[in-house]
C-alpha cells in the first residue's frame, strides 16, 4: 500500500487529481491511499503517516516563500516530498516564478510538477512517487548498514 498525503487547499484539484491517480493505480495494479491536508499545520501533524507527500507551495497558512523556506526541515524529517504547484512549471520556464524551480530542488524536494501536468498525466506523478519512495528506502538502508558497520 502506497500512502500519499496531498497538501493542497483546493478541494477541486485534490478530488480530480486523486480520482485520476486512483484510476492509474488500479490500471497498473498499485494499491494506493490518498489523504489530503488543506494547510501546512495539518500536514505537519500527519506527515508521519504517509509514504510520500505531494505539496502545494501556496497554502492558507503558509506563503510560497514560507513553504519554500521550510523545505529543508520538511525534506530532512518527512517522507519524500514532491511539489505540485502553479508557481513552478519545469516544462514552461517562462511561466514560473524566476528561479523557484531550482530553489525548491535545492532545498530537498524530490521532484517538481505543475498542477496541470499532474492532473493530465497521473502516471508521471505516480512514477515519481514510486521512485522517491524507493530512493528514500535505499538511502535509509545504506545509512543503517553504515551505522552498524562503524
Amino acid at each position: 500500500m502506497c500512502r500519499i498525503l496531498w497538501v493542497e487547499d483546493d478541494t477541486g484539484i485534490t478530488r480530480a487529481g486523486a480520482a485520476a491517480m486512483q484510476r492509474e493505480a488500479q490500471r497498473t495494479g498499485v494499491s494506493l491511499s490518498i489523504e489530503t491536508a488543506p494547510t501546512m499545520r495539518d500536514a505537519r501533524m500527519r506527515a508521519h503517516t504517509a509514504d510520500c507527500i505531494l505539496l502545494d507551495l501556496g497554502l492558507p497558512d503558509s506563503t510560497v516563500d514560507q513553504t519554500v523556506a521550510s523545505l529543508d526541515e520538511m525534506c530532512a524529517n518527512w517522507p519524500p516530498v514532491i511539489v505540485l504547484s502553479n508557481f513552478v512549471d519545469p516544462d514552461e520556464p517562462a511561466a514560473q516564478t524566476p528561479g523557484l524551480y531550482w530553489r525548491v530542488i535545492a532545498r530537498g524536494a524530490d521532484n517538481v510538477y505543475s498542477k496541470a501536468s499532474a492532473l493530465s498525466d497521473p502516471r508521471t506523478v505516480l512514477d515519481a512517487v514510486r521512485k522517491a519512495i524507493l530512493k528514500r528506502m535505499t538511502r535509509t538502508r545504506k545509512e543503517h548498514k553504515e551505522s552498524h558497520a562503524a
